[in-house]
């Protein structure tokens, strides 16, 4: 029986080792690797807070967005909370201001009741709570809107014709003219009519939201327009 050289000897058993691993339908290194891509499906927590989830928004939600004195300048500025006021919350939209020329853009239908009453400037800023992804897997956030009127008492009969139906769900520790549901929280400070709403609806975010409505309350009372 003739021999076999040693080296083709080795080749042959390489070559029997490929073919059963190809047999098997094993998965041949490439030196590239895979990661799983995030799921589109809403998260348990999310569902659960009414959100959906979808890849990229919790990367957005985290840039903190960086404001200066000039952010606060006018009228409808006055009230919102500085930086440094906001305890555990942090802007992530940057404040927007609005004329009556332009409220629409921001209440789209009702608009026209603010300007009857004598409306003068808004002002729109969003803020989130990073330490709500600890419970949810989106980041809690708060719409905080100032809607700037043309006296204490333009301020205090719009809020009355927005509540004349008691539609608040009860009332909290604020000031003597607010409405508070478990999501959002309407109150009248000075001249100014203040709307803060949650995007979510959960007992661990009334709190966090109180306490920016009694930081406004507490800016106004040290002199504050």
């Amino acid at each position: 029986m003739p021999s076999v050289p040693c080296r083709s000897l080795v080749w042959m058993i390489c070559l029997a080792s490929l073919c059963l691993v190809s047999c098997d339908d094993a998965p041949i290194p490439t030196g590239e690797t895979s990661y799983p891509l995030p799921s589109s499906e809403p998260s348990r927590e999310s569902a659960a807070a009414g959100g959906t989830w979808r890849p990229g928004e919790e990367q957005a939600q985290q840039e903190e967005i960086r404001l200066t004195l000039a952010d606060f300048e006018q009228p409808a500025g006055a009230l919102l909370p500085r930086p440094n006021d906001l305890g555990d919350w942090v802007y992530r939209v940057r404040p927007t201001y609005y004329s009556a020329a332009t409220l629409f853009e921001l209440i789209d239908g009702g608009a026209d009741s603010f300007l009857e009453q004598g409306f003068v400037q808004a002002a729109n800023a969003v803020l989130g709570l990073p330490q709500s992804r600890e419970t949810f897997s989106r980041e809690a956030t708060l719409e905080l809107s100032v809607f700037t009127m043309r006296s204490e008492e333009a301020a205090a009969s719009k809020y009355e014709l927005d509540h004349r139906e008691g539609r608040c769900e009860h009332q909290v520790r604020i000031v003597s003219t607010h409405c508070t549901t478990s999501s959002s929280l309407d109150l009248v400070v000075g001249r100014h009519y203040l709307r803060l709403l949650l995007d979510r609806d959960h007992p661990s975010l009334l709190e966090p939201m109180l306490a920016i409505a009694e930081g406004i309350q507490a800016r106004a009372a040290l002199g504050g327009p």
